[in-house]
């Protein structure tokens, strides 16, 4: 039972949190591009320090095989001219000289490397950002259409009334007509009281008609203007 109540409970905070997400789609999505465009711009700007410190570091490097070759050159020059001790110590420069570039290129190669992944990031969260930028349109534009429907919600309740009231008039067509039932009426009230048969009587020329005709009258009149005519 408790646990038939939890799961109810959750549910419906679920449908809370759902429908407050979407009534405020645009504050949310705004708030969001905001704050990854902030570790964006962090993003881009150490990218750009690293990529000048391996520019520094390749300078270093090659100050460092520079001095490496100049120096070559005049410790083969001292060991041609006998120079044993000055060609020693000079070899011993050389060595140090030699460890440095070994380490200064192993250095650059860490930092190039890192730099070219933190590149590929840069450019990455680049394009996401640009699809929710397109996304915030988006947004937008479905929450300018809801606002709109709900404008003109009195409109669609207009043409609802109007559907109502054709159903009324199309009931009140196909209802019995008065006329019709007050005839009824009468035709079955005389049927009742025998006039029906009298008038049927008089109709077939068995005595005089209950009832003037336009006959009748036609040929009253027809008779009385009979003689000014001939």
């Amino acid at each position: 039972m408790w646990k038939t109540i939890t799961t109810i409970i959750l549910g419906k905070q679920n449908r809370a949190e759902e429908r407050l997400i979407e009534g405020n789609a645009t504050i949310i999505i705004e708030q969001k591009l905001r704050e990854a465009t902030s570790g964006h711009e962090t993003a881009k700007r150490t990218l750009a320090a690293l990529l000048a410190r391996t520019k520094a570091d390749q300078r270093l490097l090659d100050g460092v095989e520079n001095r490496i070759r100049d120096l070559e050159a005049r410790t083969r020059k001292a060991i041609e001219e006998g120079k044993d001790a000055l060609a020693q110590d000079a070899a011993q420069v050389l060595a140090d000289l030699e460890n440095e570039r070994t380490v200064r290129r192993e250095a650059l190669t860490r930092a190039e490397e890192k730099a070219a992944r933190m590149r590929l990031a840069v450019e990455r969260t680049e394009r996401q950002l640009i699809d929710l930028k397109q996304g915030l349109i988006t947004a937008k534009a479905i929450e300018s259409e809801r606002s709109s429907m709900k404008a003109i919600k009195g409109d669609l309740s207009a043409n609802s009334a109007i559907r109502e009231g054709e159903a009324v008039l199309q009931r009140l067509l196909a209802s019995d007509d008065p006329v019709e039932e007050i005839e009824a009426l009468e035709e079955l009230e005389a049927s009742l009281k025998g006039d029906n048969v009298v008038d049927r009587l008089a109709a077939e020329g068995c005595g005089p008609a209950t009832k003037v005709r336009a006959e009748d009258i036609l040929q009253r009149l027809g008779g009385a203007t009979a003689p000014a005519t001939s």
